[in-house]
């Protein structure tokens, strides 16, 4: 989600957002327009994915590198649990070389580098490491 508000409302946006009240707030929708839409894996091992709920982050008021204004990065953060036909498809995944999907270790995000022979121009962002 990305808005713009007021300063004087960013309390009552934190507080919304926070009641998970009238927003979406499961990764699935994320998972199948990226990986299962995109015909990166198949939608028949992943009717349904299940995810636990880590917890939310919340950086400090920032300016973007971007936008050059004032920003704040929140995000929610999910592990995926697959099930087993969808740890061995994600296996296969690993195997397949698909050229769309880039594997990295906590190395590699931890020093903000991409793997030997990413294609140019990509990048690991900075607050991946949050994920850690």
């Amino acid at each position: 989600m990305r808005i713009r508000i007021k300063g004087r409302y960013l309390l009552s946006f934190y507080n919304w957002f926070k009641s998970r009240e009238g927003r979406e707030d499961s990764p699935w929708r994320e998972f199948h327009e990226e990986l299962i839409d995109s015909g990166i894996v198949r939608g028949v091992e992943f009717p349904f994915t299940m995810q636990d709920f880590k917890g939310t982050l919340y950086d400090r008021i920032r300016v973007s590198p971007l936008a050059n204004m004032r920003e704040i990065l929140i995000a929610d953060i999910y592990e995926l649990l697959p099930n087993s036909a969808q740890a061995e498809s994600f296996r296969q995944l690993i195997q397949s070389g698909v050229p769309e999907i880039i594997w990295v270790t906590a190395q590699d995000i931890l020093q903000g580098r991409m793997p030997a022979g990413s294609p140019a121009g990509t990048h690991i962002a900075p607050h991946a490491k949050k994920i850690l």
